[in-house]
């Protein structure tokens, strides 16, 4: 009877000890995956930053068009349209936008574009603000490209008045920096009708661009553009903004 008891004893305590062992493992498990109330969701704990789409109207009249913060200041907005036209020499150009009464302003690159901007969409136009006495100064071929767009822009506007003869010559550079030579097998009689270069532009005009760029033979696009705002920096009105900065 003693032996009996015994075993009972034996078998009562080795079954209470793996209901222990069982629940121990349940209470460590439950230990390991109760979520921690110190520990954010990933979703609550990294905020998405609010963008906002704008568009950029460039000098060859293509646009720009990305996301940017929404607290981005205008310094921001500038570098990133400078970088996507490999542009080093920033400091002569600026972005500009226009306010409800259709005035042109310049972008502060110093403040918060949304203090800035009245209204949505976020439009802008990249355009020369400084003009560079000495063209010939600048560092890259590039800089130059852009200042001569922006001037053919001013004349075509008639921001930058010109007379015939002028109209004439900065034409045939024109013509000279897109096409290279003249070669009469590809271009022909009327070639120059294709581009826009004087507000009031006549068949007599573009006779005498053509008799002259005919003249320009081994000139490189560089070479015409510098020759051309060699000239353009002559005008009385090269570089005067007429509009409120």
């Amino acid at each position: 009877m003693q032996d009996s008891a015994s075993d009972n004893k034996m078998a009562k305590q080795e079954q209470n000890s793996k209901y222990l062992d069982e629940h121990k493992d349940t209470d460590d498990m439950s230990e390991k995956t109760s979520p921690n109330k110190n520990l954010k969701s990933p979703q609550k704990g990294s905020k998405r930053l609010k963008t906002f789409p704008f568009k950029v109207t460039l000098l060859d009249s293509s646009d720009f068009e990305s996301e940017i913060e929404k607290h981005s200041k205008g310094q921001t907005l500038m570098h990133m349209v400078c970088e996507h036209l490999n542009l080093l020499e920033k400091d002569y150009f600026g972005l500009t936008f226009a306010d409800s009464d259709t005035q042109k302003n310049w972008l502060d690159p110093s403040k918060e574009i949304k203090k800035q901007m009245r209204h949505s969409p976020w439009h802008f136009a990249f355009a020369v603000k400084f003009y560079p006495p000495d063209p010939s100064q600048l560092t890259e071929d590039i800089t130059r490209y852009y200042l001569c767009l922006q001037l053919r822009d001013d004349i075509l506007s008639g921001r930058l008045p010109c007379s015939f003869v002028t109209h004439a010559l900065l034409g045939s550079y024109t013509v000279q920096a897109e096409l290279g030579d003249y070669e009469q097998e590809d271009h022909g009689s009327d070639y120059v009708s294709d581009f826009r270069l004087a507000p009031n532009q006549t068949r007599e005009l573009e006779e005498r661009v053509m008799e002259l760029h005919r003249n320009y033979k081994g000139m490189t696009p560089a070479e015409a553009e510098l020759n051309f705002l060699e000239n353009a920096k002559k005008l009385s009105m090269y570089g005067v903004d007429l509009h409120h900065a």
